[in-house]
């Protein structure tokens, strides 16, 4: 019998494991957030001030402002021009159902209340032009419409639904309403401010199969699709735009969850009892369905996408986490853990934005922006990443962990876990490699690694021994 030196090189997938998640690529690890687990384990995001980002020269007047408004519920970029000349506008939806502005052109720039405009639910945003001039629409399923041009007082529109969802297209504004969850009812061409109804008109279409409730509507690749309860149905336009015609696209065996219905343009994406899916306008793929062993996807779940990616929002023991899904690769880039998510939004301006809303807001724990741009470590939050149990040489007794080789840039603390203990030590961020040599038994472990200043881990690789042979 001899001592036979063994090396194991984390050099592969380090993402999630496929007996965890059922997805293509075959990671492994079993649990991670904060970091981006590929070839190497790093941090993706930093976290950027969100009045910094907007505003950088009058931040502080801007963050104070926003600490004495109510708690922040969704964030919403506008743009339009006057007089040839381009204005932007950040949104600001609160909690106690006012909407605010911020005109980043002004030379004066204020938080200022769009005062005209009294609602008693939380609001939702959608631009759509009219005459030429991108108009912002607010709507709420207890108020009535009101439409904003960037530059005259906002006006009401009084005849429009009290809407739950709306999506531009077909030349005209589709919307569901809380009075009727089984139609859907649109404006007239080319004025989505005009929904009267004369005698001969109706101007909604109803469904009375077994599909359940309209959610929401989407438009993708020139057709306005609905989303219900279990399936989607697309509506086309025909005779001129004078007429519709609806064709069942798919049927879900699990129930929708509403609020993780979002578009990115190519794709449909939300969450079902029976997993994550993605639809192509005529197709429909399943790219989750055993993440729901990790983590709670349900009615209190939702989602938003922006640059080729999905965040789902969810929670798991006390915890909220946000999935960041590739939507074209099909995989989880990384999970974003904080305990203070209430909601996410993106904001689309000049440039484009993703960020997340915080529980008790104030000047100091205001909406932050994620950012993947020059990535400060120092602003990341704190990550764990733990790998599945590796079952090394199964056959040999007892093993021995030799060495531990990386390259870590930050401060980590690492666990070795086994059958038979625990052991932790902490590592020195470093420019050079790191080995450090151990004595540690064992017939299965796992690695855990965590810190507080961002991850930026590689080459990662253990040396262990085991006793075998003649």
């Amino acid at each position: 019998m001899k001592q036979i030196n063994k090396n194991f090189a984390f050099d592969k997938d380090m993402g999630l494991c496929s007996d965890v998640l059922s997805f293509p690529n075959k990671g492994i690890a079993d649990k991670f957030y904060n970091v981006s687990a590929k070839d190497k384990i790093e941090s993706q995001f930093s976290i950027e001030d969100l009045t910094t980002v907007i505003d950088k020269n009058n931040a502080s007047t801007l963050r104070t402002a926003l600490g004495n408004i109510a708690e922040i519920v969704d964030v919403f970029g506008f743009s339009t021009y006057s007089s040839g000349t381009l204005v932007e506008y950040v949104i600001f939806a609160t909690a106690d159902y006012k909407v605010y502005y911020y005109n980043l052109h002004d030379i004066n720039r204020t938080l200022k209340n769009l005062n005209s405009i009294n609602l008693t639910s939380r609001p939702t945003f959608e631009t759509f032009i009219n005459d030429g001039v991108n108009n912002l629409l607010i709507s709420s399923k207890t108020d009535e419409m009101w439409v904003w041009n960037g530059i005259d007082n906002p006006y009401e529109v009084l005849d429009a639904p009290k809407i739950l969802s709306l999506a531009v297209g077909l030349d005209r504004v589709f919307v569901i309403t809380l009075d009727n969850l089984y139609s859907v009812y649109y404006s007239d061409t080319f004025d989505p401010t005009e929904w009267t109804m004369s005698s001969d008109e109706e101007k909604y279409i109803s469904f009375s199969d077994n599909m359940g409730k309209v959610l929401k509507v989407v438009s993708l690749d020139n057709y306005i699709f609905v989303i219900r309860e279990f399936g989607i149905v697309k509506i086309a336009s025909t005779n001129n735009g004078n007429s519709f015609k609806m064709s069942k696209m798919y049927f879900s065996s699990g129930k929708i969850f509403e609020n993780t219905i979002c578009s990115n343009g190519d794709f449909i994406m939300f969450a079902s009892s029976s997993g994550i899916f993605k639809f192509d306008g005529i197709n429909c793929k399943r790219i989750y369905d055993e993440i729901y062993k990790n983590f709670d996807i349900n009615d209190d779940s939702v989602a938003n996408s922006f640059d080729g990616q999905y965040f789902l929002l969810v929670s798991h023991e006390n915890q909220k986490f946000i999935l960041i899904i590739d939507i074209y690769k099909d995989i989880i880039n990384e999970i974003f853990c904080d305990p203070n998510i209430q909601g996410i939004f993106s904001l689309i301006l000049n440039k484009r934005y993703f960020g997340v809303l915080t529980t008790n807001q104030n000047s100091a724990n205001l909406p932050y922006i994620l950012s993947k741009n020059d990535i400060n470590l120092a602003n990341c939050r704190n990550f764990l990443y733990r790998t599945i149990k590796l079952k090394l040489e199964p056959n040999a007794k007892i093993k021995t962990l030799r060495r531990i080789n990386l390259l870590s840039k930050t401060d980590v603390k690492l666990k070795v876990i086994t059958d038979l203990g625990t052991y932790e030590f902490d590592i020195d961020g470093s420019d050079y490699y790191i080995n450090k040599k151990l004595s540690i038994l064992f017939n299965d472990l796992c690695l855990e690694f965590s810190g507080n200043d961002g991850a930026d881990i590689s080459n990662l690789s253990i040396d262990y021994s085991y006793i075998g042979g003649e």
